[in-house]
């Protein structure tokens, strides 16, 4: 079990963090030990009590993430966060607990207000990692969970000396989250162009063909900023070299002329204003051949998926399934009825339109949908997302017993003729069993689109690890080749001519640079387009299967709608039939048969 935490200050920043719903599957607030009605409200409250003492940091945010292979119970988890509370001695102090399903796990964070109302002083946060790794410990002895070791309480100094450096620290995993590049992977590629370097300039035009601008940072020395703006450090990701022989490898480029961090940003952004007037893509300016995995494609247009099911649709319980609203809806407004009528609200989140249950669970309505955010906001473009609440007024309205935006109607309904009883029973019982058929029905299909998703990415990450060995098998080849090309007679000979002529020797530099940088263009080029290929392959697949599920739940209701007119008329053939057979009974007698009106 691993605990981390520490002490910090932006209650709506962190209010937002642990509501989001676009990294995460599943979120849910478990307690709330507050007057306030929403996450925001809480923090903030607990912030401005802070400012009554001479620290600035008034809350404490700890997060608790047990091994997947150990599932925890509600009664766990409690326990959890009081052996924590205690250890940190945040004990009577208010806080906020929230769980995260993630990837088929779930981890928690509990946030406690610092600030002792008694004595008006902030609770101390020393030896904090301390008692991160006490709790920890204490929790494993107690749940049976595997020990994990740690560097402070957890650490058996005899056998681990020196502790193993952690492969990426939290500010690196944020910024894979924010990036969609995994640290390891980005320290793999830096690491591969600098070892392809023979000096530091050619490093330096190596990592602006990559997307990087080599920069100076405020504290950190050297560091690298991508396109999207962020920074890291370059000793961080250069991992073939200590800092020392790096600091010595960099050190024929002025750091003097290097821009700044923000004026990196800065030229990025310039960039990308220059790309998009131009009407070409980001990255695509070098005139690069395109690359022969992808092959060129038109722009499509994103439309609006239609409804799936016509005709009167059915009373929507509370939990009916969110695509089956969705089958059943022919506009925005339409679902964002049958939304309300099935216990949902429909309200404005970061990710877009997001739905929140009557349980006050929160979820995107892409994921929902298991469509892309494009499509989603097409479909749902008659509702002004802005015309929607927020989560938290969604919960300040619920606390105060109403919806926000929520209005009487009265709807006219134009009577029916009246039907016999047999018929009604059986419209009825044939309604209710369509329903469940067609829970049942969407249920597998929501579980045959994650099967299918799953079977994709396994087979694009196949395909991308065999082209990964391929072009690590290319990139041996090519610095082979270029040693091959300094030694031996050869190599000697260039020396020698290089010596007699400088200016010849430039250009043989500058040529071996340039072939360099396009190997590397190449390289990166194959593997987005791959990427981009595979990934278009993939949605064709999934919207085969959904076009393929909207068929089978069309049938579905043809076939029910034909079931119930075929029962309807043979009651009616067997009603006639009846009357005959009465009337013929009625003549046998001698009696006039009954009149008919």
């Amino acid at each position: 079990m691993i605990i981390k935490g520490g002490s910090r200050a932006a209650p709506g920043q962190l209010a937002y963090h642990l509501q989001r719903v676009d990294t995460n599957e599943r979120v849910r607030i478990i307690e709330l030990q507050s007057a306030a009605a929403t996450l925001r409200d809480a923090f903030r409250d607990c912030q401005t009590l802070s400012e009554g003492t001479r620290g600035e940091l008034g809350l404490y945010h700890a997060n608790i993430d047990p091994h997947s292979q150990y599932p925890m119970t509600p009664k766990q988890w409690k326990r959890a966060v009081d052996v924590l509370e205690k250890e940190l001695g945040f004990e009577g102090q208010p806080r906020a607990v929230v769980m995260h399903d993630k990837e088929g796990r779930q981890h928690i964070h509990v946030v406690w207000a610092r600030t002792d109302i008694e004595t008006m002083t902030l609770r101390s946060d020393s030896q904090n990692y301390l008692a991160h790794e006490l709790a920890s410990a204490q929790l494993e002895r107690e749940f049976g969970h595997e020990h994990v070791p740690g560097k402070h309480a957890k650490r058996d100094r005899e056998k681990q000396p020196e502790f193993p450096r952690a492969e990426a620290n939290h500010a690196e995993w944020q910024q894979a989250e924010r990036t969609g590049i995994d640290a390891a992977e980005r320290k793999r590629q830096i690491t591969a162009l600098r070892a392809a370097s023979d000096d530091a300039q050619a490093f330096k035009n190596a990592l602006e063909d990559a997307g990087y601008i080599l920069a100076k940072g405020d504290k950190r020395g050297l560091v690298l900023v991508d396109a999207e703006g962020e920074v890291f450090s370059l000793s961080r990701y250069v991992t073939d070299l200590k800092p020392k022989d790096l600091k010595a490898f960099m050190e024929p480029i002025p750091v003097s002329a290097l821009p700044s961090a923000d004026e990196a940003k800065a030229l990025h952004e310039r960039k990308q204003a220059v790309g998009k007037a131009e009407g070409l893509p980001e990255g695509d300016k070098r005139g690069v051949e395109t690359s022969k995995f992808l092959p060129p494609q038109p722009a499509e247009a994103e439309t609006p998926v239609p409804a799936l099911l016509e005709g009167p649709r059915p009373a929507f319980g509370p939990g009916t399934p969110v695509n089956v609203l969705k089958q059943w809806s022919d506009g925005a407004q339409a679902f964002k009825s049958a939304l309300e009528e099935a216990g949902y609200t429909l309200a404005r989140g970061k990710p877009g339109y997001i739905v929140i249950d009557e349980h006050g669970e929160i979820a995107a309505l892409s994921k929902l949908l298991k469509q892309s955010r494009i499509r989603v906001d097409a479909f749902m473009s008659p509702i002004p997302i802005d015309s929607l609440p927020t989560v938290e007024e969604v919960f300040q309205a619920r606390k105060r017993g109403v919806l926000p935006g929520e209005t009487s109607r009265k709807i006219e309904t134009v009577p029916e003729p009246p039907k016999d009883t047999y018929t009604q029973a059986l419209e009825l019982a044939t309604q209710k069993r369509f329903q469940e058929e067609q829970e049942k029905l969407a249920q597998l299909h929501q579980h045959q689109l994650r099967l299918k998703e799953v079977e994709l990415d396994r087979a694009i990450a196949a395909r991308l690890d065999e082209m990964k060995a391929k072009h690590e098998q290319e990139i041996q080849t090519f610095r082979d080749t270029r040693s091959k090309e300094r030694t031996g007679l050869k190599g000697f000979l260039d020396a020698m001519l290089s010596r007699l002529n400088p200016t010849l020797a430039a250009e043989k530099a500058q040529a071996r640079a340039k072939e360099q940088q396009d190997f590397f263009r190449r390289l990166g080029k194959e593997r987005a387009d791959l990427q981009t290929l595979q990934q278009q392959n993939k949605q064709l697949e999934i919207d085969a299967v959904i076009e393929r599920q909207a068929r089978e739940m069309r049938e579905l209701k043809t076939k029910t709608e034909q079931d119930l007119a075929r029962h309807i008329r043979e009651h009616q053939q067997a009603e006639i039939i009846r009357q005959q057979t009465k009337e013929q009974r009625e003549r046998d007698r001698g009696l006039d048969p009954p009149r008919v009106r």
